[in-house]
Formats: structure tokens, sequence, C-alpha cells
């Protein structure tokens, strides 16, 4: 008799996963069966719930799949071949799926590894359940003192913190200011590595009082009750008067968008990590901070460009010179290109590819001193 068990499962496309039956998998040569102890429940999630199938067929997505893919847990079998792991060993499992053999792979790019856009949870069979199958050893990380129930999230919540600090450590000297916007599961990582990678002094902003006092005593130097129309300023007294280096936004709508990157001095950098409702124009001379998503000659501050290779519907193929390889550009409406108006910036789940496989990043020009000189988003 085949061995069962409960799986959180995406059983039709467009609809609310369900709590299944299904069988317990058997590891094949060279595979790893996983016993669960704690899977995180991510933004994406949610998302994936409303997929349309043309898109998640684009994207590789088979159905029906069992979501979840920050987890860890405890090896449970191994088999035929594999070394290194044996029954027993905590583990925590890689969040994205690669390769391991592209180009991008081998270069140590696994996030933009071709093959990318369907893995453990988004596609295939992921971690809300009380086993997962894991296809190589190369996704699993062991663990020595961390407790595999606790350390899930930390393979994308905690990687996709450390990924937006990390591109703004350059910034970040003795003297400078980061603030992160946010102070949730993301902001609260991001609040612990700065602190331990950067000299910088900390903002928290958020409007929970717990979540303040938390993320003071989790490092941030001052705490800021946010957003309002005030939280610019706010951020502002406490770095000189002269705005943040570095200014990191979990949260992600409209508000936290206009007050951070009002928050951020000439020549920083902002970044947009977090996903929330938003429809913000980011067109047009509004500021010398403007970001701008338009080739138009009205709006010079910037050009937003994909870093990705991934096409979908609506982006176009083009050089920006002969010595920069190819980029994704997104045209604008000749309306827009005539009035530089608003140009809605879409929540990070909407699309055709998974939400946190995604990355768009904005470089703004440098032909003025008052320009940013890093925007992106995750």
């Amino acid at each position: 008799m085949t061995a069962t068990m409960k799986a959180f499962r995406l059983t039709e496309w467009a609809k609310p996963p369900r709590l299944v039956e299904v069988p317990v998998p058997k590891p094949e040569r060279g595979q790893i069966l996983v016993k669960v102890g704690g899977a995180g429940l991510c933004h994406s999630d949610i998302g994936m719930m409303a997929m349309p199938e043309a898109a998640g067929r684009m994207a590789g997505w088979n159905m029906p799949f069992t979501l979840g893919h920050e987890v860890g847990g405890w090896v449970a079998e191994a088999g035929d071949g594999l070394k290194g792991v044996a029954p027993g060993d905590p583990v925590v499992l890689v969040s994205a799926y690669s390769c391991g053999h592209c180009q991008f792979c081998l270069s140590g790019h696994d996030n933009s590894c071709v093959e990318t856009y369907a893995g453990r949870g988004y596609g295939r069979d992921g971690g809300l359940a009380e086993y997962v199958l894991v296809d190589s050893p190369r996704a699993v990380i062991k663990l020595t003192s961390l407790d595999p129930r606790d350390a899930g999230p930390l393979s994308d919540a905690g990687a996709t913190a450390y990924h937006a600090v990390k591109r703004v450590l350059p910034k970040l000297t003795p003297g400078s200011t980061a603030a992160v916007i946010g102070a949730g599961g993301l902001g609260m990582f991001a609040i612990q590595f700065l602190r331990v990678m950067s000299p910088a002094k900390i903002i928290a902003v958020d409007q929970n009082p717990n979540r303040l006092a938390l993320a003071l005593a989790s490092g941030a130097h001052e705490a800021v009750t946010g957003v309002d129309t005030f939280t610019s300023a706010a951020i502002k007294e406490h770095s000189g008067g002269i705005g943040a280096e570095a200014v990191l936004d979990f949260v992600g709508n409209d508000a936290s968008l206009e007050q951070g990157l009002a928050a951020v001095r000439s020549v920083g950098s902002f970044a947009l990590v977090g996903a929330g409702a938003r429809s913000i124009a980011i067109c047009g001379p509004i500021s010398p901070r403007t970001v701008s998503c338009s080739p138009s000659r009205a709006a010079r501050s910037a050009t937003c460009v994909r870093s990705s290779r991934w096409s979908r519907p609506g982006w176009s193929r083009t050089r920006r010179n002969a010595s920069r390889s190819a980029r994704w550009r997104r045209p604008i409406a000749a309306s827009t290109r005539a009035s530089c108006g608003a140009v809605p910036w879409s929540r990070r789940t909407s699309g055709n590819k998974p939400a946190h496989l995604r990355e768009r990043q904005v470089r703004a020009s440098h032909c003025s001193k008052n320009h940013l000189d890093d925007c992106w988003a995750i």
C-alpha cells in the first residue's frame, strides 16, 4: 500500500489551493526526500493562486502542484549514488530552481538560470506538505546550529533582503545613512544585515510601534512612524538634512515610493522590494530625483530597462549602445510621450513571470549631480 501525505496544492488555474492527500514521493537516483519541518508562506504564493493558465504554461508550470518554496526539514531518504547527505541531516532548501550547468549557473548567477522560471513550489511540487522531493543535492544546504523549522524563510525572504542590502553597500561608508521603509519580515532581515555588514546609521520606518521597537532592538539606530507626508522630512532630519545614501522600500505602495524617493540624497540609491499596490507616476520632471520609464526627451532623468533575458508581451528589445548587451525596454504610449504623464508601475505579481523570479532594474543617468545614481526594483 502506497503511503500518503497531506499537501496544500493548486489543483486548477486561477483557483484557491486545496488541502489534499497525495502519495509520498519516492526518491530516485540522485534525488533526496526531505521531511518538512517548516515552510514559509510568501507573498508570491498569494499571487500564484490567481495565475492565469496561459501565463503559467508560458513559464513551464505543471498543474496541479504543491505550493511552498521556503522549506526547511530533515533528510528522510537519499536516492542511490548520493554522498554527503544522510537520513536525519537538518537542511534548508535553496528557494530558486537552477540547472547547475548553464552559463549563468557556472558563473554564480543561479537566479538568472535559463530554467529558473519553474521550480519547487512554483510550477512543481513544493514544501507545503509533509514531504518534498529534491532533484539535486545542490539545492540542499546542510544546517549546523539553525533549527530547520525556522530556517525556511531565510532561503527567500532573507535572501531577498540580503540581495537588496548587498547592492547598496558601496554607498554605505562611515557617516552614511540607510533607511528601511517597512519593518516587517523582509525589512527586519534588512535591518540586521545592514547592522552587520555596514557602518551606516540605520533608520527604520513603520506604522506599527511594536515593529519599531523590535527594529531598534534588532539594530536600527532611529525609528520613524510612517509612512505619511512627513516621512521624507523625518528621514532627512536623521541624516544631516541631505537625505539617506540608501533607501530600501519594503512596502512598495504609492506613499512609500513618493516619500522614499524624496528621502534619497543626490547620487544615492533607492531599492524597491515591496509588492504593495501602486500606481504612482514615475515619469516627468517632477523633481531633480525623478525616475522615469520613458525614453522621451521630456523625461531625461532615467531609462527603465530589464536586465533579464525573459521576453513578455509589451516589451521590445533594444540596444542602449554598441558597448552594452541587449536589454529589454518597455515601449511607452504616444500620449504619455507627449504629456510625460503618469506611467503606472504595476504590482510585482503582475505579468507572466513568477514574482520572486523577476527583477526590474532602473538605472538613472549621470547627466546631473542631482539625479539618483541607482534606482532599481526586485
